[in-house]
């Protein structure tokens, strides 16, 4: 999705091809050359056939679909242990786009932010260990706790400290009712220093009882982790360390060559059998919901009285609007067609004569030079009018200081036509372009009228 949204994102690419090795097992995932000048040959070598094809293809596609044909060309749903994983992101991607904008843009500024600390739900019977933060585990009971990390700061950590709101008895400091100080040690000796001791006072409570809940979570047993030599003089790890040398009680129960204590003796696990309940998921089915269901109505107007031969031209001629809409240049044409296709305006099966037929129009003679590359051109432009409503123009071409206004007509000539593109013409004058160009082009019959 990085190199959909980017495709000159080097580091995008090489992280593309080795994701793609580890996740299908590729022995040469290690050792595969990610240099960028080497990329383009590497994916060649190593990604499924047609995959540049397919990535200008897949990124027309809606969010969701978009990853189900992703995971489907490239093999990701043929490795069950991928399954829980693939489930897992398409809920978040179907439950992000039920409400936010549904962009591969606006959806990896997401993941990168929030989306990437998701993580898979098992079931609570799954023979696994359950990783949560102390805090989170504050009323819960668990048969044995491992507690990895006893070794934060009973105070405030340096670079971090908060800003006291002071209030001063002394004068002139007494003439503002409340004073903003940065907590530290030289408050000590400041009018401040009853607050400092207050803060830090409440600070060490509530490190103390954050130790209080993880000891006291487990049932049967406790494996806790301190740092034998602790570097730093105010925490926790110091005060358990220097508890297990100097308090009599607890001295006897060290072995100081295994730097190892142990109090207590564990209870004996009676292991009973249980019926297997494990979870298992035999593979992820994709699903190409485009290619189940295409209903499309061209028009709003749709069902309205009238002969089956007019609403069929009406149909035609908007739906050949959307495609010029998304051809600027010669070069956009495929990707125009396949748009529609992914969008359930056209089969796919018209696809390739409709791309034909488009290619043949626009590399005709005085046609040609309006798709050129060169241009900069604006497709249905709204122009703004002082009262209010707008007008839009097919196509405006600027370059070289000469404006030309085109207007696409699928249908027989009207004189109704010159007229509204002179109106064009009128509008462009009046906004200050000057050597201004105004063309119909009859596009079923290939006729371009000069107005």
């Amino acid at each position: 999705m990085a190199v959909l949204n980017d495709p000159d994102d080097m580091i995008s690419k090489a992280l593309m091809i080795r994701y793609y090795l580890l996740a299908t097992g590729n022995d040469e995932a290690e050792s595969v050359s990610l240099l960028s000048d080497e990329l383009d040959e590497t994916s060649r070598k190593y990604f499924p056939e047609g995959y540049d094809s397919f990535l200008q293809e897949v990124k027309l596609y809606p969010l969701f679909e978009m990853c189900e044909r992703i995971t489907g060309f490239f093999g990701l749903d043929r490795h069950p242990s991928h399954a829980l994983y693939l489930n897992a992101f398409q809920d978040l991607t179907l439950s992000f786009t039920g409400s936010r904008s549904s962009g591969i843009k606006s959806f990896l500024e997401w993941w990168e932010s929030a989306g990437c600390n998701k993580s898979v739900v098992l079931p609570e019977y799954q023979d696994a260990m359950r990783v949560i933060t102390i805090h989170k585990a504050k009323g819960l009971e668990y048969r044995v706790v491992i507690l990895p990390f006893i070794s934060w700061n009973l105070d405030h950590v340096a670079g971090k400290q908060p800003v006291l709101w002071a209030r001063a008895s002394v004068p002139p400091f007494n003439a503002t009712p409340i004073v903003p100080v940065r907590y530290r040690k030289e408050l000590e000796n400041t009018i401040f220093a009853d607050d400092y001791t207050d803060e830090k006072y409440s600070t060490y409570i509530d490190n103390i009882n954050l130790l209080y809940v993880a000891l006291t979570r487990a049932k049967d047993a406790i494996y806790g982790f301190v740092p034998a030599s602790p570097k730093a003089s105010n925490g926790i790890a110091k005060v358990i360390t220097e508890a297990v040398r100097h308090v009599p009680e607890l001295v006897a129960c060290q072995n100081t060559e295994m730097n190892l204590f142990e109090y207590g003796a564990l209870t004996p696990v009676e292991r009973k059998p249980v019926p297997d309940r494990g979870f298992e998921a035999p593979g992820y089915h994709v699903s190409f919901g485009m290619k189940s269901l295409k209903l499309r109505l061209q028009g709003e107007d749709y069902f309205t009285a009238g002969a089956e031969t007019v609403r069929e031209r009406i149909n035609y001629g908007r739906l050949m609007h959307e495609v010029f809409q998304e051809i600027i240049n010669s070069d956009d044409t495929g990707r125009a067609v396949r748009k529609m296709v992914a969008e359930g305006t056209i089969p796919e099966k018209d696809a390739p004569d409709l791309e034909e037929r488009i290619n043949s129009l626009i590399s005709s003679p005085g046609v040609a030079e309006w798709f050129s590359r060169k241009n900069q051109v604006f497709t249905e432009q709204p122009l703004l009018l002082p009262s209010g409503i707008t007008r839009r123009p097919d196509r405006i071409i600027l370059i070289d200081g000469k404006t030309t206004i085109v207007d696409f007509k699928f249908g027989n000539e009207d004189p109704n036509h010159a007229a509204q593109v002179n109106y064009y013409r009128k509008l462009m004058s009046e906004m200050g372009y000057s050597n201004i160009e105004a063309f119909l082009w009859y596009v079923d019959i290939n006729k371009i009228v000069k107005v």
